[in-house]
């Protein structure tokens, strides 16, 4: 017997796009077939957790910088330069490693009963930043910033993530928690336009870092979100 439903069609309807006779067969479906309801299931459910990691940061308001640019320059493509591929070619570790003027330096920021200070080495569980690494996807606002989400070339997770828009970081996270591998410091940058691509900047030298990392691409949202839901497991 041809079943009356496909994975699409679930999916468009748990999303509300199914509408009509469409969506009455797949109803009829879902209520005749064990199958297509256990797959109905399995969509609400990572609809649900896609929802609740990315709630945050849909309900920002869109920076002002940006509102203005859009609405005064009707017709207009902004071009945003797009971060080079990451290639696979070794990079010298100590040439990383000078950059990564965090391997001596404290930088003061942390959360309730954490230290007051961030560095190289092992994340504090009660500090901000491991709040932060944990629960938040990335692009989410705060003082704390995760940029994105990666694997390097053994497979561990990693983060970039900034603080204070001034201090770019890096941390992996293995069988004994999230480290931090990499600090550097600097002034941010801002363009004229007053807000920044988010592919990043070419220049960026953290990319050097990764590079040595063997960092992969960064990890689409879904992906994220299903890793945040799992505990990074």
């Amino acid at each position: 017997m041809t079943a009356s439903w496909t994975q699409d069609d679930i999916a468009a309807l748990v999303d509300g796009s199914l509408e009509g006779p469409a969506a009455e067969r797949v109803r009829a479906a879902l209520a005749a077939d064990p199958g297509a309801a256990a797959v109905a299931a399995r969509l609400t459910e990572e609809r649900a957790l896609l929802r609740a990691a990315f709630a945050a940061p849909l309900a920002e308001p869109v920076p002002p910088a940006l509102a203005q640019t859009i609405l005064t320059t009707p017709g207009r493509v902004i071009a945003f330069p797009a971060r080079p591929a990451r290639s696979w070619r070794p990079v010298a570790l100590a040439a990383s490693a000078a950059l990564a003027v965090g391997l001596g330096l404290g930088l003061g920021f942390g959360g309730p009963g954490a230290g007051p200070l961030v560095a190289v080495g092992p994340v504090d569980a009660r500090s901000a930043l491991h709040a932060t690494l944990e629960t938040r996807p990335s692009g989410a606002a705060g003082s704390v910033r995760p940029m994105s989400s990666f694997r390097d070339a053994t497979g561990r997770i990693c983060r970039e993530f900034e603080v204070d828009g001034t201090i770019q970081g890096l941390a992996c996270r293995d069988a004994a928690g999230w480290q931090v591998t990499t600090l550097i410091a600097g002034p941010a940058t801002t363009p004229p336009d007053g807000f920044a691509p988010a592919s990043g900047d070419p220049a960026d030298p953290l990319s050097a870092v990764l590079d040595a990392l063997g960092a992969g691409p960064p990890l689409p949202p879904d992906a994220e979100a299903a890793l945040l839901a799992r505990g990074w497991r």
